[in-house]
């Protein structure tokens, strides 16, 4: 899958906000709190006097950062599984299916809540813990997907004649079973990433995410949210940052990734 330019630009802006802005967000700015916006700081300062847009730019990076680690994970996590049900068969199959169908029935988000709070305190809110609770809930596409191709090449006439003369396994692999897989996981990895920037977003705000007082998407909203009337803006622009950008990274998703008609347009 590629990316328009202007999509790579925007997380590349993600990633690296807080060097255009380098301000410390867990620095206190002298100032009334809920200072609203003025030249030294665009989006104002929060309720102990940190400035919004240093946090709001440390919230996103982390964010993107949690999201991307949770997608590699849960693509191996899917690729690995996939590929022993289609390879193995039998058993194997059997079991890795009835865990994909039992994950794919459960509300993933009520339970990834539960497990983060279910862990000892503090444990839940480290950034490893939330790559693998966010990637422990996202691979059952993935494994579907490279189970079903899996599946279709060893079904395939050539896969069988190549194998009748002596072709090794490890090339019709390497060769012939994995490059097809590249644009389906391109777009499959893309869902997996803005949906695990939703959920990190999600535990954020209930208080499941990276702990006080490091920055994060929702926990920005949370905060806002509890000054809406008196200082709207606390509340807005991270509520309107992350609708814009979720809507930006949704229509650019995968659009040169599949059939040639698209790639014609």
């Amino acid at each position: 899958m590629r990316l328009p330019r202007w999509t790579l630009l925007l997380l590349l802006l993600a990633w690296g906000g807080p060097w255009l802005w380098p301000v410390d967000p867990l620095v206190q700015h002298l100032g009334t709190p809920f200072s609203p916006p003025d030249p030294s700081h665009p989006l104002g300062l929060d309720a102990i006097g940190r400035d919004l847009l240093a946090r709001l730019l440390e919230g996103v990076r982390r964010s993107v950062s949690i999201a991307g680690a949770a997608t590699v994970l849960s693509l191996l996590l899917g690729c690995l599984l996939g590929f022993a049900a289609g390879w193995r068969r039998g058993l194997t199959d059997l079991a890795i299916r009835w865990h994909i169908d039992l994950f794919l029935t459960l509300p993933l988000l009520l339970v990834a809540m539960f497990v983060a709070t279910a862990l000892p305190a503090g444990q839940a809110s480290h950034a490893v813990t939330l790559v693998l609770l966010l990637g422990l809930v996202s691979w059952m596409g993935t494994a579907r997907l490279v189970r079903a191709h899996t599946l279709q090449c060893l079904a395939s006439p050539w896969f069988q004649q190549a194998r009748a003369h002596g072709v090794p396994m490890s090339r019709l692999v390497v060769r012939w079973v994995l490059p097809p897989l590249g644009a389906v996981l391109g777009t499959q990895a893309w869902l997996v990433f803005l949906r695990c920037i939703l959920t990190e977003a999600t535990l954020s705000y209930f208080g499941l995410g990276p702990p006080v007082p490091h920055p994060s998407w929702g926990a920005l909203i949370a905060e806002g949210r509890e000054v809406s009337l008196s200082a709207p803006w606390q509340f807005w622009v991270p509520v309107v940052c992350l609708v814009l950008f979720m809507g930006s990274l949704s229509h650019a998703g995968p659009p040169e990734s599949g059939s040639p008609a698209r790639k014609a347009r």
